[in-house]
């Protein structure tokens, strides 16, 4: 078969039936698998630090990307974040200070406590040395740390 007849057999096909000649997959038969766990796990609906408890799929897919409404840097790569939902979060810095390349300038005497609100809540940046980390990062991390268990940070990360 040529890739002519295979096309027009496909539009022939989607024509008269008016669907495609293939079901779409989302996942997989083992992700699938995974979803009564998941929820199952989420019902549990596991205290985080901010002091909200999410429980249900619906709600967690439902939710917005984080945005800052406050950064403070704090001594020894501590930032204080403070989002518009309302949640407040400490993240320890100081592992990814020495492990990242690009913010190893933030070790440097006190530049890390130029630290401030950028994009409007969308990023903490460093004006000053041009490093700029997103808010959702920041959230994620500040989720990991957080977290109750490893599984839980393996998970998050």
């Amino acid at each position: 078969m040529t890739l002519f007849e295979l096309m027009r057999q496909a539009f022939q096909y989607v024509a008269e039936r008016g669907q495609l000649p293939f079901k779409p997959v989302l996942m997989l038969e083992d992700d699938e698998a995974m979803i009564p766990t998941g929820r199952e796990r989420l019902a549990k609906s596991q205290r985080l630090s901010a002091g909200r408890t999410i429980t249900r799929v619906e709600e967690m897919a439902s939710m917005k990307r984080p945005r800052l409404r406050a950064v403070q840097a704090r001594p020894g790569a501590i930032l204080e974040l403070t989002f518009i939902s309302g949640q407040h979060f400490t993240l320890d810095m100081s592992k990814d200070l020495k492990t990242y390349p690009g913010l190893e300038p933030l070790t440097n005497g006190n530049a890390f406590e130029g630290a401030a609100l950028g994009d409007g809540g969308w990023t903490v940046e460093w004006p000053e040395l041009d490093i700029q980390i997103g808010a959702d990062t920041l959230f994620l991390d500040a989720l990991a740390q957080a977290a109750p268990d490893g599984n839980t940070r393996i998970f998050i990360r």
